[in-house]
């Protein structure tokens, strides 16, 4: 695709809204072998990352096991995604 093509997906944003449900909150906890927070208590850092995500049913996957391309992200072929960086800031414990 030229870099034309790509303007239309330029400045999108996509949000997801969920909630979590105790026995959620419990598996991540044993999957990571941490004690399970209590109600009301934030997650611990970075746990956010184990929720939040949209299911998409396997004929909706790509080769690479993400989202097929052409909907948010752009049909661009023979790319590898990845998640190649990023920068948090903590402003509360």
């Amino acid at each position: 695709m030229s870099e034309s093509a790509f303007a239309p997906w330029i400045g999108r944003q996509e949000e997801t809204h969920d909630q979590l449900s105790r026995n959620l909150v419990k598996r991540i906890a044993a999957t990571f072998g941490e004690p399970t927070p209590v109600h009301g208590e934030a997650l611990p850092p970075l746990w956010h990352w184990a929720f939040f995500q949209d299911p998409v049913e396997a004929a909706g996957l790509g080769v690479d096991g993400h989202p097929a391309r052409g909907g948010f992200l752009p049909p661009a072929d023979d790319r590898n995604r990845m998640w190649a960086g990023g920068r948090l800031e903590f402003h509360q414990p």
